[in-house]
């Protein structure tokens, strides 16, 4: 697989944390279409890990699954090994992971659930950014939303957004830290057509289309297309986050105008 990958445009092979269903699919899909081989790591959905493999390999890529909690250091570790023996030129990886807490559930549990988000991006951006420095460099890419600025107050949307702002408040010092070899930026979707980088009642209902300057939702393919590019063609930007939501944050007004 490393051979395959290399004869196509240098293409490196992936390792995407939350790959196999949403927008994580939709990035495994577009490195695939690139010539990049993938390796998955994912939680609990079978049925969507193995279609998402099928996909890929339709593309005549293969994707490798790894079923592991990656919020946890155990998980982390056997989902860098997975990627390491899978192909030893693994020099990528995208943090697509994104958990919620139902509105049902506690307060205590919903802080746990906020910190498994961030858990997760910093569990595998260390054990990756780590490998990646002793092989002489690579790309980090960790998935956030601009949920984490817009004013939402809905229950459960302000520990999400909690979450998010924290994984790229981490992912600026961590690019500081792996500068020059490992570039880290994140990427910020705003409303999604399939509505999965915000919570349920969250931004959804507080901003119509018709409030996005574009006046349409995003489309998850988008977003996997810069995620490529920052992948396979940046090689200056570096600590920053890449907000892609059809203008809305930069249209919206500033508190009391």
């Amino acid at each position: 697989m490393s051979q395959e990958c290399r004869d196509v445009r240098g293409c490196p092979t992936v390792a995407i944390a939350g790959g196999t269903r949403g927008l994580g699919a939709a990035v495994a899909l577009a490195f695939a279409q690139k010539g990049c081989g993938v390796v998955l790591g994912y939680l609990s959905d079978d049925g969507c890990a193995h279609e998402t493999q099928q996909r890929v390999r339709l593309l005549g890529r293969e994707a490798f699954l790894v079923k592991e909690d990656l919020s946890t250091e155990r998980g982390v570790e056997a989902f860098l090994a997975a990627a390491r023996s899978a192909s030893p030129e693994v020099t990528a990886l995208v943090n697509c992971t994104a958990m919620r807490a139902p509105g049902s559930v506690s307060l205590a549990e919903t802080i746990a659930v906020l910190h498994r988000n961030v858990d997760a991006a910093i569990w595998c951006s260390e054990a990756f950014g780590a490998h990646f420095c002793q092989r002489g460099g690579g790309h980090i890419v960790n998935l956030t939303s601009t949920a984490a600025v817009l004013p939402i107050s809905t229950p459960t949307a302000r520990f999400y957004a909690a979450a998010k702002g924290a994984v790229e408040s981490y992912s600026e010092s961590l690019a500081a830290r792996l500068a020059p070899s490992v570039l880290v930026n994140t990427v910020a979707p705003g409303l999604l057509a399939d509505g999965r980088t915000t919570p349920p009642g969250g931004a959804r209902s507080c901003y119509p289309d018709d409030a996005i300057p574009l006046r349409r939702r995003g489309r998850v393919e988008e977003v996997a297309s810069l995620i490529v590019w920052l992948i396979l063609d940046n090689s200056y930007a570096t600590g920053s986050t890449f907000v892609i939501d059809g203008g809305l944050t930069a249209t919206l007004p500033l508190p009391g105008q």
